[in-house]
C-alpha cells in the first residue's frame, strides 16, 4: 500500500472491498434481496484537523486512515403482475456508525417504502 509520506496514494479508495448480493423469489410474486459490502481501511487527506491524534504533513494537508467498513442492505418486493410492484429497502440495516468518505458519515438507518408502475 503507498505511504503516506511520499504523497502517492488513491485517496479514499480501500485497499481491499468484498461484495455481495443473494436474491430469493417466492412464486414470482415475492422477491427478497440482501446486499453486502465490506471495505478495507482508506487513506484520506483534509485541509483541517480531523481527530486529536492526526499532525499535518510537510505540505499542510492532514493525512489519516479511514477504518474499514461493514454495511447489510435488506430489500422486499411484491410484484403484483408485471406492471404493478410496491417494495421496502433498508439501507444500513445494521444500523452501524462509519464513514464511506472522510468528512461525510454514513446514514446510522435508512428505511425506504415505494410503488412502481411500468406503461
Amino acid at each position: 500500500f503507498p505511504s503516506h509520506d511520499n504523497g502517492i496514494s488513491a485517496w479514499q479508495l480501500p485497499q481491499w472491498k468484498v461484495t455481495s448480493t443473494v436474491q430469493y423469489t417466492f412464486k414470482e410474486k415475492f422477491i427478497f434481496s440482501s446486499e453486502m459490502h465490506m471495505w478495507g481501511s482508506r487513506v484520506a487527506r483534509s485541509l483541517t484537523p480531523v481527530g486529536n491524534d492526526v499532525k499535518a504533513n510537510e505540505n499542510g494537508f492532514y493525512d489519516f486512515t479511514l477504518k474499514p467498513l461493514f454495511d447489510l442492505g435488506l430489500k422486499g418486493e411484491y410484484r403484483y403482475n408485471k406492471r404493478l410492484s410496491v417494495w421496502c429497502q433498508f439501507g444500513n440495516a445494521l444500523g452501524l456508525k462509519y464513514r464511506m468518505w472522510s468528512g461525510f458519515p454514513a446514514q446510522r438507518f435508512l428505511a425506504i417504502i415505494g410503488a412502481s408502475y411500468s406503461f
